[in-house]
């Protein structure tokens, strides 16, 4: 039915955040079937396992990942916890950080959330009293004050892929997903010599082998790119009207965003690489891209001039028409596709587990 061509590994280059040590099993399960089979580890895979497992405990449910645990699109997220969805509110989404923080608060999963609040930022229409005055294709003023707050991206993909393991979820790594086939009363989902037959199927992969659910057509593809800073010093990010590091995000372009990072540095992003562009983070092109980001910041103040960056990456995003991400039903709650988050996706990821274990009726 749908089919997924090998793909090519990539470089992406090293997140910040350091990695947890992940073990789980390798390879496809010895026994061939199961109720839920969910394709993708990340945030959006493991809180469909949760919430499934949540409604049905009894149920066996099996993650398949195509490489290692942490070597996905979640560990190199910026890591922003937002309301609402990119493009605004959006049915179902409603709430997002007060349900992140109950979740998580449930799961007992520690993911250094801080609820900071966020500034939107931008070129024009600025506060008379914005801390932030920064120049960057203009002046970059505060212009909206949101909910918002910031987590470790690796300690919330450690901190779910743990609470489904103890309520008996499966973790399967380097499972490479050749097709998924709907038959007559379940779903075979195979690999190039071997195969799990599930009652449902749940496709979590993103932006990654969007051919597995037939709808390629409706997201663009793409990697965005981001950067850590070493040590800014509280005096120097003080004096920058930045003193706690809250995150932001620009609503006009040149975009770019920003928070806290680790050891009192500060993490930035910016830019889009659209499939065909590059192939590697190390291509000239990227590499020019992570300069002029680089630049930007360290001309946007005084208190910025002497940063070091410390790590470059990037993620892959799914980005949708509207900015709202896609939960959709393929084959009669048999196969269902989540993700398409337009970079907002650490919280409406767990939201659309809930979603999504509803429209399945696990």
């Amino acid at each position: 039915m749908f089919s997924n061509p090998p793909e090519i590994t990539k470089n992406w280059g090293t997140p910040v955040w350091p990695i947890p040590s992940f073990r789980y099993k390798s390879g496809w399960p010895e026994n061939g079937s199961c109720d839920i089979a969910i394709i993708g580890a990340g945030f959006t895979g493991l809180a469909c396992a949760l919430h499934v497992l949540g409604s049905s405990p009894g149920s066996r449910v099996i993650v398949l990942e195509s490489g290692s645990m942490g070597n996905g699109a979640s560990m190199r997220s910026g890591g922003i916890v937002l309301e609402h969805t990119a493009g605004g509110p959006h049915p179902g989404f409603e709430n997002c950080i007060d349900y992140f923080e109950d979740f998580m608060n449930n799961q007992g999963i520690n993911c250094g959330f801080k609820r900071t609040g966020c500034f939107e930022v931008a070129r024009t229409g600025g506060e008379p009293s914005s801390p932030i005055s920064w120049n960057d294709s203009g002046i970059l003023r505060v212009t909206k004050r949101l909910q918002g707050g910031i987590v470790d991206p690796a300690q919330l993909l450690h901190g779910l892929a743990n609470a489904a393991q103890s309520k008996k979820a499966e973790i399967r790594t380097n499972v490479t997903v050749a097709r998924v086939d709907l038959k007559e009363d379940h779903v075979v989902v195979s690999g190039m010599q071997k195969s799990l037959n599930a009652s449902a199927v749940i496709i979590a992969t993103n932006s990654m082998s969007l051919n597995l659910s037939g709808i390629e057509g409706t997201l663009t593809p793409c990697m965005t790119l981001a950067l850590a800073t070493g040590r800014i010093n509280r005096a120097d990010a003080g004096r920058a009207g930045w003193e706690e590091k809250t995150p932001f995000y620009t609503t006009d372009f040149p975009y770019l965003w920003g928070r806290e990072g680790i050891n009192e540095g500060a993490v930035f992003g910016s830019g889009l690489v659209f499939e065909g562009e590059a192939e590697f983070i190390s291509d000239r092109y990227v590499q020019e891209l992570f300069q002029a980001i680089e630049s930007r910041i360290k001309s946007m103040h005084p208190a910025f001039s002497g940063i070091q960056v410390t790590h470059r990456w990037a993620g892959p995003i799914a980005i949708t028409p509207d900015m709202k991400p896609v939960i959709k039903v393929i084959e009669d709650r048999k196969i269902v596709y989540a993700g398409g988050y337009s970079g907002h996706g650490v919280a409406q990821s767990i939201k659309a587990g809930g979603l999504v274990q509803k429209l399945i009726g696990a």
